[in-house]
């Protein structure tokens, strides 16, 4: 009940000159703090949406170059099995020219050591021919 004594004999609430000038002024920086608040707010939302657009952006072109790189990565492993196909094809025909070259180098080959054979044969034959009649001779030069 005191407090409410004190106040209400308050009857006569004055303000000079100096006090206006303060309320005045509080009230100014309020506003002021306020706005420039207010623009602060806007300009950080604004770089928000740019930054946001910014990153959409890298987003999409992050997804593109992924894509790129896995097509590239594809086409380079299609390239590589085509050239294997061609590579490994090429070896083959040569495998089968060689083996072509070998059966006929072996046919060759054959035919000529049968005919050294025979002429060996042939002359094994006369040297054994030729011992023989030098052991008659021996056998009758010792009669």
């Amino acid at each position: 009940m005191i407090i409410l004594d004190a106040v209400s004999g308050m009857d006569d609430v004055h303000f000079n000159g100096k006090d206006v000038i303060y309320i005045i002024t509080l009230v100014v920086s309020v506003l002021g703090g306020w706005f420039s608040m207010k623009a602060a707010i806007e300009k950080l939302k604004h770089r928000l949406e740019n930054v946001d657009n910014h990153l959409s952006e890298c987003q999409i072109d992050a997804k593109e170059d992924t894509l790129a790189a896995k097509h590239s990565r594809t086409s380079i492993r299609k390239q590589c099995q085509e050239d294997m196909k061609d590579h490994s094809e090429l070896c083959n025909k040569r495998i089968d020219i060689v083996k072509q070259d070998l059966k006929d180098f072996q046919k060759e080959s054959a035919g000529e050591i049968k005919t050294i054979n025979d002429q060996i044969t042939a002359i094994k034959t006369d040297t054994s021919e030729i011992k023989g009649m030098v052991q008659m001779l021996i056998a009758k030069s010792k009669d």
